[in-house]
């Protein structure tokens, strides 16, 4: 049995890779790394290393590069009716190598130089001309003058790189220390080919340095964070910002700004057990119109049960999907256990759902086997596991695992305002404010009552007591100083946390502010969120006496999920009464713990299962700029979105033109030949609808508006509590952070529901904030 391969870890070098530059799944490739880290290594780097000839053996040993340079990878593709497999390195910013012949001088110069400058490969110097390494005469007639340099291709802050591919299983390799190699390592002899000139991959210290280029995306759309960011900053020690987020330039923000803060509005009115736009649930397809989803004491889930003839009836076959449209006709809390007679077509009374497809994968048909489904067949995501509680693994229907890939995905959307403080030998520290965030199957908004999973470590992770009603939902950015200040590079970036703060709730006594409960709140308080008090008795977790201001914040991992109204989970967990028969007795599912289980037991399947988080290097979650790129998307509504969009294009230039006759202070009428095209088939996912407007007006739900107090004093920060004024804005203490490669955002339009590209933003008074 020959000896596994002995690795040769590369040399530290700022790549000039880019991951975008990766092909997509249409194109049919597949990535494989090892073959080009063993041919690289054995052919080429480890000969060079050792200044072998060619063809001797090196040391009698196979040799393995532990890595690639950063964004860089291997992909290929067999030819049809033949056993030969076209092989190509994609990464470079100019192109793609089609052979390791063609990849190897730029990989040796990044190692030799530490940096891509004065490179003379392929791509680097724009023709097919390649320079010889290892001791051959230059491609250039021996001119050791100046060569073309290959800058590192910016990345877009506002729109992430496209997910990499799963890692291939690598074989077994050695670990063992190559010192007898590297003892013999010797740079190539031959003629000088610039490199010498520039160490490092830097430019001479005589020259001048690089300016940073332009801070704009793919789609040359300006960085608005960069531009605050850098106000910031240059505004020295002791500097304050607070200024609302507009973008004049961006065709999503002016396509979709002025309907979105009714559209956030009506849909945080709205009960919160009614599923809103781009969430994903549980859902029967077919049900009888006499029909409905009982819970079966028995099987411990629900299963079709006749209404009239009160009688079971075969098992439900459960499905995940993502809502697509709202119900035009109102919703009545009668809808959660029947469609109530005077209702006309599901088409108008239910809600569209689309079928979920495969996260990373090419095969989206489900999205094909979309279907108007009544309320009283859906069920929150969350509770999936009481859906399937008497099916094996095995069986569950595909859509259901491809919904549970998706529990570790987060979007922050619709930011309002940003405000910072360059604070004294703290450095800068700014915190962007968001009126919503998809957080896996659901979406939050200022004023939802949501359940905190327990404390991680001051209580059992068994059961659910604190509930927040969220007043703020902040996107803070940390490590300014530390960070590159141009985002659209290889360098450091700042760092990104998500964290909501708001009043908080517990039904423990001992987590009450006074720690026994003395003054429990009255079943009336208007404090509490309506719909709560029947669960039990209710604590302040803060002393609202002491400072009305204080608010708890916590990181996004702790938010469980909506609360739904009382009154909707007795529809769903109150078995029905079938003629003599015993009373059924109340289910001890009625609690807000309910779903924990099944919640903790979607992101362990997601950590595992999703393809686009990179687990390799640390991260567990999959930040995504829009809803429809971390759900994966490809049609919505029976419309391309997202990647394959090949509309967006023409009406980008089309919104480009308007500017640029009418200038930035356009009105949108004089935009109308590339708005309407941005809004329909861009990348968002929001929706509104008149019938969630008239259950909200039916129940009296409402919401609270996001005020200054909810920016945070670190001095009054306890477990994450928070209190102050605007006035004292310090940096809270950050729970967990996530890195982000830029700000994820999504946009929002009516009811078609389909959505765009960049974010929408809406900018804001103070009376607003």
């Amino acid at each position: 049995m020959a000896p596994p391969p002995r690795v040769i870890p590369i040399k530290p070098c700022q790549s000039d890779g880019d991951s975008s530059k990766w092909p997509g799944p249409e194109r049919g490739l597949t990535r494989n790394d090892t073959y080009l880290l063993e041919r690289v290594a054995n052919d080429k780097w480890a000969r060079d290393l050792t200044n072998a000839d060619r063809g001797a053996p090196v040391h009698a040993h196979t040799w393995q590069l532990d890595k690639l340079p950063q964004g860089y990878a291997g992909f290929e593709k067999k030819r049809p009716g033949t056993t030969h497999v076209d092989r190509y390195v994609y990464g470079h910013p100019n192109g793609i190598f089609r052979s390791i012949a063609e990849f190897y001088p730029h990989f040796k110069h990044l190692m030799d130089t530490s940096g891509p400058v004065g490179c003379i490969c392929k791509l680097c110097s724009g023709n097919r001309q390649r320079a010889s390494y290892g001791g051959g005469s230059s491609s250039r007639n021996g001119s050791t003058g100046a060569h073309s340099v290959s800058p590192a291709r910016p990345r877009p802050a506002a729109a992430k790189p496209k997910a990499a591919q799963p890692a291939l299983p690598r074989s077994d390799v050695s670990t063992a220390p190559v010192a007898s190699l590297s003892s013999t390592m010797q740079p190539p002899r031959g003629r000088q080919n610039g490199s010498e000139l520039l160490p490092q991959g830097r430019l001479p210290s005589h020259s001048p340095p690089r300016k940073r280029q332009r801070q704009v995306d793919d789609e040359n759309t300006p960085d608005i964070y960069r531009r605050l960011l850098d106000k910031l900053q240059e505004g020295g020690e002791g500097f304050e910002m607070d200024e609302p987020i507009v973008e004049p330039m961006s065709a999503d923000w002016r396509a979709g700004n002025a309907m979105a803060k009714s559209v956030i509005k009506e849909l945080k009115d709205q009960p919160r057990y009614i599923p809103r736009a781009g969430e994903l649930v549980m859902y029967v397809r077919v049900l009888d119109d006499d029909e409905t989803l009982a819970w079966d004491v028995t099987l411990g889930t629900w299963n079709r049960f006749n209404l009239r003839k009160s009688e079971w009836v075969d098992p439900p076959s459960w499905e995940a999907g993502v809502v697509t449209e709202l119900p035009t006709e109102p919703i009545e809390e009668t809808d959660l256990i029947r469609t109530v007679s005077n209702k006309s077509s599901v088409v108008n009374s239910g809600f569209r759902i689309e079928p979920l497809p495969e996260p990373g994968s090419i095969a989206k048909h489900h999205s094909k086997k979309h279907c108007y489904v009544p309320l009283h067949a859906l069920r929150p995501m969350v509770l999936w596991r009481e859906c399937l509680a008497p099916i094996k693994a095995a069986d569950y229907r595909a859509t259901v695992r491809h919904a549970l890939m998706t529990s570790c995905t987060a979007t922050a959307i619709s930011k309002t305002r940003f405000k910072g403080k360059n604070v004294p030998d703290g450095g800068p520290n700014a915190t962007v404010f968001c009126r919503g965030a998809y957080l896996g199957p659901e979406f939050f908004l200022i004023g939802d009552a949501v359940r905190l999973t327990p404390h991680p470590q001051e209580q059992p992770q068994t059961a659910v007591t604190d509930i927040l009603v969220i007043t703020a939902i902040k996107l803070r950015l940390v490590n300014i100083r530390e960070a590159n200040d141009n985002d659209y590079d290889d360098g450091r970036p700042y760092n990104t946390c998500l964290h909501f703060s708001g009043h908080a709730f517990t039904l423990d006594s001992a987590r009450s502010y006074d720690s026994i409960g003395k003054q429990p709140l009255p079943a009336s308080s208007p404090l509490l969120p309506r719909g709560v008090s029947k669960y039990g008795t209710w604590y302040h977790v803060h002393d609202p006496f002491a400072d009305p201001a204080t608010r708890q914040e916590v990181p996004f991992t702790r938010i469980l999920g909506r609360l739904p109204e009382y009154s909707a989970m007795k529809s769903w967990f109150t078995p029905p009464q079938i003629p003599n028969a015993q009373p059924p007795k109340p289910s001890n599912l009625l609690s807000i713990s309910t779903g924990l289980a099944g919640f903790f037991k979607a992101r362990e399947h997601a950590l595992h299962n999703d393809p686009r988080i990179e687990r390799d290097l640390g991260k567990t979650w999959m930040w995504a700029d829009t809803r429809v790129e971390a759900l994966d998307l490809w049609e919505v509504n029976g419309k391309w979105v997202g990647v394959k969009d090949d509309m967006r294009a023409e009406a980008l230039e089309k919104f480009r033109k308007g500017i640029h006759v009418n200038g930035t202070q356009a009105v949108a009428a004089r935009l109308e030949p590339a708005l309407p095209v941005i809004s329909e088939r861009g990348t968002g996912m929001m929706a509104s609808s008149g019938g969630a407007e008239a259950a909200a007006q039916g129940s009296g739900s409402g919401s609270e508006e996001e005020s200054d107090d909810d920016i945070v004093d670190d001095a009054l920060m306890r477990d994450g509590t928070t209190g102050g004024s605007a006035e004292e804005e310090e940096e809270s203490g950050d729970d967990e952070v996530e890195e982000g490669d830029g700000l994820p955002d999504m946009s929002m339009r009516g009811q078609q529901q389909t959505v765009a590209k960049k974010p929408e933003l809406i900018e804001l008074s103070d009376d607003d904030d």
